[in-house]
């Protein structure tokens, strides 16, 4: 089977997606054609491939030209539940056999607005909506331990600080290290100065130093309100760490065991994109006291460094394999050629 893969130009980590998948295809026999699609630039794929696979392209702003009529499939997310019309007329105008998702939550969000749209704008149909999650990448696997002061909570805001609950998780930590002693790392692309107090780590660091990191802090505290996947959760849990996530998301979905992660009431929901032309529905909004409470009870089963260190050796020999074993890319690849087969194999 050939496949053409057409990803985004940026080193976003849907291109990292993208290049994980041509890998393990490519290691299982498949021929596989990677290309950049430039913004801003029209893509005419050639002829020839079995399969095209658009995945994630920064949104149908990208392609300039209708799509060919190819056995097309499209990867695409919503991170909020409501896509706009705008979004949804792309892939229910072209010529697309298949669009996928990595969670239920983005299926159902496609689905709840095509319904809406349907009752109000103009009658579209989407073509079939398939789940598969996100991998792990390889890199993983190959994290070592590094010295850091135990306990330590590990806070990620590389961007999209509201969506990723950067404030709230900043406000809460800042606010318990008042009442408990521990160490907390925070990671950001930029230097910003609402880190002041903490061990910041600034810049786009590196997966063996990101995964050493998370291999050797206890908790993630993750008071996330949107997106399509969220694939922190299940590295840092492949990685022994104690999860401190908000409650309902689709970043649940991927939880095997909701033992597994210190779940964060919500108090509801929220829209914070109000000029995004694509994804213009809410958030979920964790509530700080439940975020407060919850980051504490994590804490207070690690207070010294003998029962951190113990916690960490249970973690990783109890809960990380399942997710190691899960989300690899050889069991993620499988989803991918199952729905190959499917579409090469039915009737045009």
């Amino acid at each position: 089977m050939k496949v053409y893969i057409i990803k985004e130009q940026f080193f976003t980590a849907f291109r990292q997606q993208a290049e994980l998948l041509a890998d393990a295809l490519t290691e299982m026999g498949y021929e596989v054609t990677s290309v950049f699609m430039k913004k801003g630039s029209p893509l005419i794929p050639p002829a020839g491939y079995d399969v095209y696979l658009y995945y994630s392209l920064g949104g149908p702003r990208t392609l300039l030209l209708p799509l060919p009529k190819f056995n097309n499939v499209f990867f695409e997310v919503s991170d909020t539940d409501e896509v706009s019309p705008l979004f949804l007329s792309f892939f229910g105008l072209n010529p697309i056999k298949a669009l996928v998702v990595p969670s239920e939550f983005s299926k159902e969000a496609f689905l709840y607005s095509l319904k809406k749209m349907k009752d109000t704008v103009v009658n579209i149909d989407l073509p079939p909506i398939y789940v598969i999650p996100h991998a792990l990448k390889p890199t993983i696997y190959k994290a070592q331990e590094i010295n850091i002061k135990h306990p330590c909570v590990l806070i990620i805001c590389p961007h999209s600080w509201e969506r990723k609950g950067c404030d709230l998780a900043v406000d809460v930590v800042k606010k318990l290290k008042k009442e408990m002693d521990f160490h907390a790392i925070i990671t950001s692309f930029y230097n910003d100065p609402r880190c002041e107090g903490l061990d910041a780590r600034v810049g786009v660091l590196p997966d063996e130093e990101f995964y050493s990191l998370m291999l050797s802090c206890d908790v993630l505290f993750y008071p996330v309100r949107g997106g399509s996947f969220e694939i922190p959760v299940i590295e840092a849990l492949s990685l022994g760490m104690d999860v401190v996530v908000t409650g309902q998301g689709p970043w649940m979905e991927q939880v095997l065991d909701k033992d597994h992660v210190y779940p964060i009431r919500i108090s509801g929901k929220k829209r914070y994109w109000l000029d995004n032309p694509y994804h213009i529905g809410n958030f979920f909004e964790p509530d700080p006291n439940s975020a407060y409470e919850q980051l504490k009870n994590a804490l207070l089963n690690i207070s010294t460094l003998y029962e951190a260190k113990k916690r960490k050796k249970e973690r990783l020999e109890t809960v990380a394999p399942k997710y190691r074993e899960t989300y690899h890319i050889y069991n993620i690849v499988k989803y991918w050629i199952s729905l190959f087969k499917k579409l090469t194999s039915s009737p045009p």
